[in-house]
């Protein structure tokens, strides 16, 4: 007998864990849905992790986003394309927040060098920013870190803003936007290896291996990564729900009308004289009295024919009644 119900895992393994790596098993999987599950996984975990980073940087000095600093060796653009290598963790009540880096002699600046209010936490310190060349070289910067989810560009983010009115952050003079990289998932991937159960052999393990940049847990990636799937599939139930719903309300409506139609009297069908006084004669005085009746029962009534019994249908079925119905 061919088998009903497909197997599906009940948890899942975790093979190795720390804050940043995991491998996680999950089996056993009917064959073909560990590429099912592994490619949705990873495409979600890659795209829809909520996670931080800079958005928006002012410097001290600085009109324009292509500008260089005196006494200091990187310019503008290269301290951007640095600043967007800074892996933060936002956690708060506000929007936004800014962390504030103000650096004067000679010497490598680092991100380690922010001064943090108690919201931020930069994850990875010792990302170079620039290089001071002199004593007298000065360098203060104010960037702003916000939560989101995926990779924005400038131009995305602009439209964000513009469109969500309850995020108008308010910048200093000659601050700028930076594409920002939400994403705190920096590597995953995903391998299928056969498995047996019972007498099958064509059984699927599942192998997730993640890195994160260590703001939130591989473990918890994973979890939030299922969670978006469900969400997105349940849409389909939901969809079907609703439909069924106004199915039955609508079904109701129509039961109701024609129950309350069924008092009026057969003079309001607009019958020809003839056939109006052969039914009324018979005590059939309202719609209830007719539809309760078979054709082969009208047929009996003297004055009536086929041709009659055709004219009361066609009346009828204008009001979507019908002969011979059950009440």
């Amino acid at each position: 007998m061919y088998r009903v119900n497909l197997t599906v895992p009940e948890s899942i393994k975790i093979l190795t864990l720390d804050e940043r790596k995991g491998v996680f098993e999950i089996s056993p999987l009917e064959r073909g849905y560990g590429v099912t599950l592994g490619n949705s996984l990873r495409r979600v975990l890659l795209s829809s992790i909520k996670g931080s980073a800079i958005f928006a940087v002012h410097i001290d000095g600085v009109l324009h986003e292509f500008s260089t600093i005196e006494g200091v060796i990187e310019d503008v653009p290269h301290i951007v394309l640095n600043l967007k290598k800074v892996r933060v963790k936002f956690e708060g009540d506000l929007p936004y927040k800014s962390m504030v880096l103000s650096k004067q002699g000679k010497g490598e600046v680092k991100a380690g060098d922010f001064r943090l209010p108690p919201e931020i936490k930069i994850l990875n310190p010792d990302v170079h920013i620039a290089e001071l060349s002199s004593d007298k070289s000065k360098l203060a910067i104010e960037a702003f870190v916000t939560n989101g989810r995926g990779y924005l560009t400038v131009e995305e983010i602009k439209y964000l803003i513009k469109a969500d009115k309850g995020f108008q952050p308010i910048l200093p003079h000659n601050s700028f936007f930076i594409d920002a990289d939400f994403s705190p998932v920096r590597f995953t991937n995903f391998w299928i290896e056969n498995m047996r159960v019972d007498y099958r052999t064509d059984f699927e393990k599942l192998f997730l291996d993640i890195e994160t940049d260590g703001s939130v847990s591989p473990y918890d990636a994973l979890i939030e990564a299922q969670e978006i799937i469900i969400q997105h599939l349940s849409c389909l139930k939901k969809i079907y729900t609703e439909k069924k719903e106004v199915k039955e309300k609508k079904a109701k409506e129509i039961s109701k009308k024609h129950l309350e139609m069924l008092d009026e009297s057969i003079s309001f069908l607009d019958l020809s004289k003839r056939v109006s006084e052969a039914l009324e004669e018979e005590g059939i005085k309202t719609l209830y009295d007719l539809v309760t009746l078979k054709p082969e029962d009208l047929l009996k009534i003297k004055n009536l024919g086929k041709k009659s019994i055709e004219e009361i249908e066609e009346k009828l079925k204008k009001f979507d009644l019908y002969l011979g119905g059950k009440i």
